[in-house]
């Protein structure tokens, strides 16, 4: 996969219009829009990605959906649904108004890449330092906010919606190939719970800790 230098350095006509009426000069999201030039640039992200193949999805935009997520607490499948829905997160990442996003997954393989390459610090490092400089990544106790934590904190979020998922599929895939085994053999309990699609993006650590649990048990 090749790194394609299309980043839009500029803020989108129609983005700027509406995001310098709707957001404060000091809203975080504004903030980024305004500044992230002077942080992070798609050269940060050459050493990651071959000089040829298919075009990525711009790594900037991931970089900083990755802090994003970490900073509102949301999986993948919900940041993925922000960045189509969401004019402060527009604005933030340079994109225009009807930009169509890109598939969830695309953050998780693109957290991969990074951690493969040894990059986190690298590009990570230089988010992180920006955004706590102005306050809005602030330690409460011994809380970590260094870019290997952001990122286990993350991918935290995304594990147990893929248990989820899993056991989502191999229900459905049960009673479609079996009903009749189905109704009788799976406890009305388990289908209950498992049997529709879930997000545990509003879960505590603790929350996520005991449903993973209680999943991996059953």
């Amino acid at each position: 996969m090749s790194l394609q230098l299309t980043w839009n350095e500029e803020i989108p006509q129609d983005i700027a219009q509406v995001g310098r009426k709707i957001l404060s000069e000091d809203n975080p999201y504004r903030r980024v829009g305004d500044e992230v030039q002077g942080f992070l640039s798609l050269e940060d992200f050459v050493p990651i990605y071959a000089p040829d193949g298919r075009g990525a999805i711009c790594p900037v935009v991931l970089a900083l959906v990755t802090i994003f997520q970490f900073l509102e607490n949301v999986p993948d499948r919900v940041a993925a649904e922000w960045v189509v829905t969401r004019l402060d997160w527009k604005y933030a990442l340079h994109v225009p108004l009807t930009w169509p996003g890109f598939h969830f997954s695309d953050l998780s393989n693109f957290r991969l890449r990074v951690l493969e390459h040894g990059q986190e610090r690298l590009v990570f490092e230089k988010v992180l330092d920006w955004v706590r400089s102005h306050g809005f990544l602030k330690k409460h106790g011994k809380q970590r906010t260094d870019s290997t934590h952001v990122l286990g904190q993350v991918a935290r979020l995304s594990r147990l919606e893929l248990v989820w998922e899993t056991l989502r599929k191999a229900l459905r895939a049960m009673k479609r190939e079996a009903p009749a085994w189905y109704s009788t053999a799976i406890p009305s309990a388990f289908h209950d719970v498992y049997s529709e699609r879930q997000s545990d993006w509003r879960l505590s650590k603790e929350e996520v800790a005991q449903k993973m649990q209680q999943a991996g048990s059953e």
